[in-house]
């Protein structure tokens, strides 16, 4: 079939002009996720019935529960929706792999299947995938979903406050960016902050320097998101911009440490049983929700061992900022090598 590109994508939703099988993934998590979902809303209708859809994830992903769920016939429907999220195409056995190109490759015509990873960073080097990916371009659409630049931004920021009654000149929009991330995720939730803030009006510099969060703090979140996503190399340009506008090494590490928390808070809240809104309750996040979202989406790459092990790391070395001689920004670079190396094993 094709690769579809973004505005592709929206053009065959449009017009209801679907195929059996969809592979979406990318560097911009929030358009996968997105985009995920507006095919799945796109396939089913708005209003769609339980019955017609099934998502997979983390411990339900099987290529016997993938099988099951797409011989499944519609009810009341001409189509089912089966989502497979963040199955991770490197870590099947071989035999796992030969099945799950024969269940790709001969799909129901009434199902369409939607394998979205939304977490996952892909090795677009890897055998599996480099085989996978030319399966789905013979049987399916792929969707490569990046981040966007500076003006796509911008106009997308301007997009969002128009969507949610407001008014955002594209020079504010900018300042959005500059003062926050480039990450769509933060940007979403800060556009969210300051509708509610401006309540319908029009959003101005100075409500921009009162609600959004500032870019040292945007950037430990890029900090921390790289290194979940095995990206040591982009962890440590962030760290190099911190360290150059002299933010002070002790600010950096406690910024990175209470990233850290909120991850663990919100793992341990979800394996309880308990929502991200019963952190908020019984912690102090008042204006800082959007902290839990962030952690939220982190916690899903990190494994409880995988988070004892970084904080005792940072523990560690925020003994050694305050008692010892050792240049700080080794320290900080020596922490950012370790705690990426907890995700690579």
């Amino acid at each position: 079939m094709a690769k579809l590109s973004q505005a592709q994508l929206r053009g065959n939703i449009r017009n209801r002009n679907f195929g059996n099988l969809y592979f979406i993934f990318g560097t911009e998590k929030y358009l996968v996720e997105y985009y995920t979902k507006e095919l799945v809303r796109g396939v089913l209708g708005k209003n769609f019935s339980d019955f017609n859809y099934q998502k997979l994830s983390e411990n339900n992903i099987s290529l016997e529960n993938i099988s099951d769920a797409i011989e499944v016939l519609p009810v009341m429907a001409e189509k089912r929706c089966v989502e497979v999220s963040d199955l991770d195409i490197d870590k099947l056995s071989q035999s796992d792999f030969k099945n799950l190109k024969a269940l790709v490759s001969d799909l129901p015509e009434t199902t369409v299947l939607i394998i979205s990873q939304s977490s996952i960073v892909n090795d677009l080097k890897k055998s599996k995938f480099v085989s996978f990916i030319k399966l789905i371009d013979k049987f399916g659409f792929l969707v490569e979903l990046n981040n966007l630049d500076r003006l796509s931004l911008q106009k997308q920021l301007v997009k969002w406050a128009k969507d949610l009654s407001c008014d955002l000149s594209e020079n504010n929009a900018q300042k959005i960016i500059d003062r926050c991330t480039e990450d769509l995720f933060m940007l979403r939730n800060e556009m969210e902050k300051l509708c509610a803030f401006v309540d319908g009006g029009e959003i101005t510099e100075n409500d921009i320097s009162m609600i959004v969060i500032e870019q040292s703090e945007a950037n430990i979140f890029e900090i921390t998101k790289a290194i979940s996503n095995g990206d040591t190399s982009k962890a440590l340009d962030v760290l190099d911009i911190l360290l150059y506008k002299k933010e002070e090494p002790i600010a950096i590490l406690s910024l990175l440490s209470s990233v850290y928390v909120d991850v663990y808070r919100v793992k341990s809240a979800i394996n309880s049983g308990y929502l991200t809104s019963d952190v908020s309750a019984n912690f102090d996040y008042k204006r800082k929700e959007f902290r839990l979202n962030i952690a939220k989406r982190l916690a899903k790459n990190f494994s409880f061992e995988d988070l004892k092990k970084c904080i005792n790391m940072i523990v560690e070395t925020d003994f050694k900022l305050k008692s010892s001689s050792i240049n700080s920004r080794i320290l900080l670079e020596e922490l950012i090598s370790k705690l990426s190396m907890i995700k690579q094993f």
